[in-house]
């Protein structure tokens, strides 16, 4: 009887195993990508196309646009294997006044909530700073997903930043990921000491 009991666990966990690594293996592809060229912008994995389709409220710009005005891109996608894909996307796009305020408008029709410093206006489409310094905070939070659609409008230089993520706490991000998003609790920080 015990021989039985053991048996169909050890099916059971093997029946378990390969529903996660077909998942894996055919809905979010494994890897690691980094891309930084501009002319690649838009040009993603079928996970994140699917994922800005259905759980992303549209920050980005169309791939003209971005081809128009930007001016630094970075995408960087990582899965590992039975592990939790997550990916960011980091645009810059400086503009003409008539196309800023275009879009100025376009994003605070899509925003949540915001924040300003100086010449600097923090628009978030979802998210928030509290999701943000969770990913800093060292504690055991690993496996906390979260989605994070922010714009940094510059209002002087009338230049844009575009942040699109889908990260999870405790797992390796990029680098540039992480320096963004530390400037933004320094940013944040610094708007709560000027109140």
């Amino acid at each position: 009887m015990k021989k039985w009991i053991l048996l169909a666990l050890k099916l059971l966990l093997a029946i378990f195993l390969i529903q996660l690594l077909l998942e894996n293996l055919f809905l979010t592809p494994l890897g690691s990508r980094t891309e930084t060229e501009l002319n690649k912008y838009g040009r993603y994995n079928h996970y994140v196309d699917e994922s800005l389709n259905t759980r992303f409220h549209e920050l980005l710009p169309s791939r003209e646009d971005a081809q128009q005005c930007g001016e630094e891109y970075l995408y960087h996608y990582n899965c590992a294997l039975l592990g939790s894909p997550s990916f960011s996307i980091y645009l810059s796009a400086e503009m003409d006044e008539e196309a800023f305020e275009k879009e100025e408008l376009r994003i605070s029709a899509r925003t949540e909530h915001s924040f300003s410093v100086d010449d600097l206006q923090v628009c978030f489409v979802q998210g928030s700073m509290d999701s943000v310094r969770i990913l800093f905070d060292d504690r055991m939070d690993d496996g906390y997903g979260m989605i994070l659609e922010i714009a940094v409008l510059d209002h002087s230089r009338q230049e844009i930043t575009y942040f699109c993520a889908d990260l999870t706490d405790g797992l390796i991000r990029h680098a540039h990921t992480d320096a963004f998003l530390q400037d933004l609790i320094a940013l944040c920080d610094t708007a709560v000491r000027e109140e």
